[in-house]
C-alpha cells in the first residue's frame, strides 16, 4: 500500500459519507470511546489511534504491519461469539465481540466493527474498537437479548423462518439443519426453487402469496420430502411490518406433525376395524332376528296357499270373488316380509357417502312437503321453523333424505291417528355445526326403551331397523343424534350435522338430554 492510501485511509477515506476520524468523533460525542485500526487489502495494520493502541495494549510500533488475526491469536482473543454475529443466519452484521487478557491480568471485552471502504487505488478495511463497559448497560442487555434469542432458536421443536417480500431467506433457525439437513447459511439469500422441490416450492409460494396480499396470519399444512420419506408440517405464517405498516417480511414457524398424522391415520384404521367387526355383530343379530321373523309370515303363506287350494280342489267352478279375502291377507304378509327384506339390506349396507353441498332450508323444505298428504291423511299437520339464514352443509342429499324420511315417518307413525302435530326445527348451536330437531305430540318413548337397540319396537308391525338406520347415516356424516321427551307428551330426536362434513376420529354420540 503506497502512503497515499495510508493517508486515505487513516484520514480522508469516507465512511459511511463522514472520514473515520469525523466518524470517530461523532461517536465519542454520542456514545462513548471508540478507537480506530485502519487495515490494507491484506488485513495488516497500518494505522492506529491512541485509543486503539491502548485497549489492544500495544503501540503503533508494535501494531503496524501486524496481521489482525494473528494479532488476535498471539492475544489469546477469544472466537467471535455467534450470538453476537448473526443469531442463526439472520441479516448479517458486522458488529462482534471479543475478549482478552491485558498484560496487567485485566480482562478486557471490547466490540469490534469492521468496515470495507475503497481508495482511489485499492481497498481497506477500517476497524472501529469500543470497550463494552463504555457501551453503556444497553449494549449489555441487547447481547442478553440475542442470547436468549439464540438459545430459544437452537431448541425450538420445529423450524422457524423469515423471508423478504422477493422470497428471499434472511434468517433460518439453527435447527433447520437438524430437519432438513444443511446449515442456515445455505438457505440465507436463497429463494425455495433454490433449495427445495418444486412440489414444495408452490406449496410455499401459494402460503406466502396469502400472507402478502391478506396481511393476516395464515396456517397451512405443508409436504416435505426428507431422507426418510415425506413429511407432514404445520406452518403458520405472518407478515411482519415497518413503521408505515408495510409488509416488508413473511415471518414463518413450523412443527413437524408427521408422527401426530400417522398415529390419527392408525386410529382411522382402527377405527373403521371396530365399525367393521360392529357391524358384522349387527348383521349376526339381524340374520338370526330375521330368520325368527320370517318364519311367522312364512307359516301364514303357507297355510293361506294351502287354503285357497283345497277351496279351488272342492269346487273347481267356485267363483274367483269367494277367494278375495284369503288373497288378502295373502297380500298383507308378502308386504310385512317386504319391508322386512328392504329395512334389513339398508341397515346391512355399508355408508359410502357422496358428499357434496347441500342447502339445508330447501332440502328440508321438500322433504316436509313430500310428507304432508300422509299426515293430512291421518289428520296429523306438519310444521316447519327454518331460518333464512340455515347454512350450505356438505352431505349426502339422498343418505340424508333418508334419515329425515324415517325420522318423519316415525313421528306419524307413532301418532297414528291425529288430531296430532310434528314440527321440524333447526338451529345453528356452533357456527361449525347444524341441529336439526323432528319434534312430535304423540305418545313418546317409555323410558325402559332404547329407541336406537336394534329391532326394538312399540308398534305392532314395526321393524325396530327405522331409527338404527338413521343413526348409522347420521354418524357416517360425523353428525349425532339424541332424543328427549316433551311434555305434556311426545318426543324430539335432535341431529346435529358438521357445516364441512366428517372428519376422523368421530365425535362421541350426544348424550341423551
Amino acid at each position: 500500500m503506497t502512503q497515499s492510501d495510508r493517508d486515505d485511509c487513516s484520514t480522508n477515506v469516507p465512511l459511511s459519507g463522514r472520514s473515520p476520524e469525523t466518524s470517530q468523533n461523532a461517536a465519542r460525542t454520542a456514545f462513548c470511546e471508540i478507537g480506530v485500526l485502519v487495515l490494507d487489502a491484506r488485513k495488516r495494520i497500518v494505522a492506529a489511534d491512541a485509543l486503539a493502541q491502548k485497549l489492544l495494549g500495544r503501540s503503533l510500533a508494535e501494531l503496524e504491519g501486524q496481521s489482525l488475526e494473528e494479532l488476535w491469536n498471539r492475544m489469546g482473543a477469544r472466537e467471535p461469539d455467534p450470538v453476537d454475529r448473526s443469531s442463526g443466519g439472520c441479516c448479517p452484521v458486522d458488529v462482534h465481540s471479543r475478549t482478552w487478557v491485558m498484560p496487567n491480568g485485566e480482562p478486557r471485552h471490547v466490540a469490534v466493527r469492521e468496515t470495507t471502504v475503497t481508495t482511489a487505488h485499492e481497498g481497506c478495511t477500517v476497524v472501529l474498537l469500543a470497550e463494552v463497559a463504555a457501551l453503556g448497560s444497553e449494549y449489555a442487555t441487547l447481547l442478553e437479548c440475542r442470547k436468549r434469542f439464540d438459545a430459544f432458536m437452537r431448541h425450538l421443536p420445529g423450524v422457524a423462518y423469515m423471508k423478504d417480500r422477493d422470497g428471499r431467506y434472511v434468517f433460518v433457525s439453527p435447527t433447520f439443519e437438524r430437519h432438513f439437513g444443511h446449515p442456515p447459511e445455505h438457505y440465507v439469500g436463497k429463494l425455495d426453487a433454490d433449495v427445495w422441490p418444486p412440489e414444495v416450492v408452490q406449496q410455499l409460494r401459494d402460503s406466502d402469496a396469502q400472507v402478502l396480499e391478506s396481511g393476516a396470519v395464515v396456517q397451512s399444512t405443508e409436504r416435505v420430502p426428507q431422507s426418510d420419506g415425506t413429511h407432514y408440517w404445520l406452518a403458520t405464517k405472518f407478515p411482519i411490518t415497518n413503521a408505515a405498516g408495510e409488509v416488508v417480511l413473511i415471518g414463518g414457524v413450523a412443527v413437524d406433525i408427521t408422527e401426530e398424522r400417522r398415529a390419527l391415520e392408525s386410529l382411522k384404521e382402527l377405527q373403521r376395524s371396530a365399525q367393521q367387526r360392529d357391524r358384522l355383530a349387527d348383521v349376526g343379530a339381524i340374520t338370526a332376528q330375521i330368520l325368527h321373523d320370517l318364519a311367522n309370515p312364512i307359516a301364514g303363506l303357507s297355510m293361506q296357499v294351502q287354503l285357497i287350494l283345497r277351496r279351488a280342489g272342492r269346487d273347481p267352478d267356485r267363483p274367483v270373488g269367494e277367494l278375495v279375502q284369503s288373497l288378502g291377507r295373502l297380500l298383507s304378509e308378502v308386504q310385512r316380509l317386504d319391508v322386512l327384506l328392504r329395512e334389513f339390506k339398508d341397515f346391512a349396507r355399508e355408508q359410502r357417502l357422496e358428499l357434496r353441498p347441500v342447502r339445508l332450508r330447501p332440502f328440508l323444505a321438500e322433504c316436509v312437503t313430500q310428507w304432508r298428504p300422509v299426515a293430512r291423511a291421518r289428520d296429523i299437520s306438519i310444521h316447519t321453523e327454518l331460518p333464512p339464514d340455515l347454512p350450505t352443509v356438505r352431505a349426502d342429499p339422498d343418505q340424508l333424505r333418508r334419515a329425515f324420511d324415517n325420522l318423519i315417518k316415525n313421528s306419524i307413525e307413532a301418532i297414528d291417528r291425529g288430531p296430532g302435530a310434528i314440527w321440524v326445527r333447526s338451529t345453528i348451536p356452533h357456527p361449525e355445526r347444524v341441529r336439526i330437531s323432528v319434534l312430535d305430540d304423540g305418545p313418546g318413548i317409555a323410558p325402559h326403551v332404547d329407541p336406537f337397540r336394534l329391532f326394538e319396537t312399540t308398534k305392532p308391525y314395526g321393524t325396530g331397523l327405522g331409527l338404527p338406520i338413521v343413526r348409522q347415516i347420521v354418524e357416517a356424516h360425523g353428525g349425532q343424534i339424541a332424543y328427549e321427551p316433551r311434555e305434556p307428551r311426545g318426543v324430539a330426536f335432535h341431529v346435529e350435522l358438521p357445516r364441512t362434513g366428517p372428519s376422523w376420529p368421530l365425535p362421541p354420540r350426544m348424550s341423551r338430554e
